[in-house]
């Protein structure tokens, strides 16, 4: 069992939740909806929402003492993606009552960079920790913006009556990816993070971000236009869309390795849903998973030698490990929770 330290932050850090966890790599969770992170931080701690019937707080975990950190409490946690760590590790951001915060990661220094009262939500952080992208619909449409962390500055980068949503950063934080029900048809855009025109790359019927390569090369999505889930690729001009998956199975949730070499992902290709790995053109598929209960979402380790993934029926959905080979395969929670979805990417 941990050991739980509360934050000084008197206003937001009164309740206490006693969780058992046993984990390996970075996640965000909530009790009833656990919310994963996407990769290890640089000092391996673990950031999670934890959410039952009387409070939602923030908590880090540090792995190798095994200590246990409130750091906001009974705060409104709205859908999913709703706590980001900056690139360094050094910081989170996260929505609460549909504004966007950040504070340091052991709770201090909170302060509120959105400050409007439409919604706010989403937030996304840029790759080199200057900025943090965010939907919102302040200007009476749902647009897409940028805050710069230090100043405060606000950008709309959109700038469309039609909605757009889901940003995601390219790994250079020059360009953003997002979905635009523009043109008539849900697609995904990108645009310059200094502002300019938005342009068209492809149809897209989805509810995650698009995930970028690390090395910027590719913009991986999964669509469910043609009415079953497929994983697909596209270049960030908009050439070379190459669908990855192929069969009327339901393939979902994707996630790039680390060395961008490999692609984990759920899929019922083998009449129940699994977690697979295949590589970057689409080939070589392995399952990894053998009559785990409704598997999803999985996220690749820091080093890429380890998947964390969510599996458990509702009330029951806890958090697994597996190796990239199939091997080591852990039940890593005991939460018997209602809900588990990925949050926006880490570093």
């Amino acid at each position: 069992m941990p050991i739980v330290i509360e934050s000084s932050q008197s206003a937001f850090f009164s309740l206490f939740v006693r969780l058992s966890i046993t984990v390996a790599v970075t996640f965000v969770l909530f009790l009833g909806m656990i919310l994963i992170a996407g990769k290890y931080q640089p000092d391996h701690s673990i950031v999670f929402l934890a959410r039952d019937d009387n409070q939602q707080a923030i908590y880090t975990l540090d792995t190798e003492h095994q200590i246990l950190h409130r750091l906001f409490a009974n705060g409104d946690f709205p859908g999913r993606s709703s706590l980001v760590w900056s690139p360094n590790g050094v910081h989170l951001a996260f929505v609460s009552g549909f504004e966007i915060y950040v504070m340091d990661k052991d709770g201090r220094n909170l302060r509120n960079i959105s400050n409007h009262p439409h919604i706010d939500w989403f937030p996304a952080w840029s790759p080199d920790g200057k900025q943090i992208a965010f939907v919102s619909h302040r200007d009476g449409s749902q647009e897409i913006y940028t805050v710069d962390v230090e100043s405060g500055i606000l950008k709309n980068l959109t700038n469309h009556p039609a909605n757009d949503s889901l940003p995601a950063w390219s790994p250079d934080s020059q360009t953003l990816a997002f979905q635009s029900q523009r043109e008539g048809r849900y697609g995904i855009y990108t645009v310059p993070a200094h502002g300019g025109e938005a342009r068209w790359l492809t149809e897209y019927c989805g509810n995650l971000p698009p995930a970028w390569s690390g090395d910027g090369q590719q913009i991986m999505f999964c669509s469910f236009c043609k009415g079953i889930g497929d994983i697909y690729v596209i270049q960030p001009d908009g050439k070379g869309l190459q669908r990855l998956t192929t069969g009327k199975f339901a393939n979902m949730t994707p996630a790039w390795s680390p060395d961008n070499r490999q692609i984990a992902f759920a899929s019922n290709r083998d009449q129940t849903r699994e977690i697979y790995v295949m590589d970057d053109n689409g080939g070589n598929i392995r399952r990894l998973t053998l009559n785990a209960p409704t598997p999803a979402h999985p996220v690749w380790s820091h080093r890429g030698e380890k998947i964390i993934f969510v599996a458990g029926e509702s009330g029951n959905r806890e958090l697994y490990l597996v190796a990239p080979d199939g091997s080591h395969l852990k039940q890593l929670t005991s939460l018997k929770a209602i809900e588990i979805t990925p949050a926006s990417g880490s570093r």
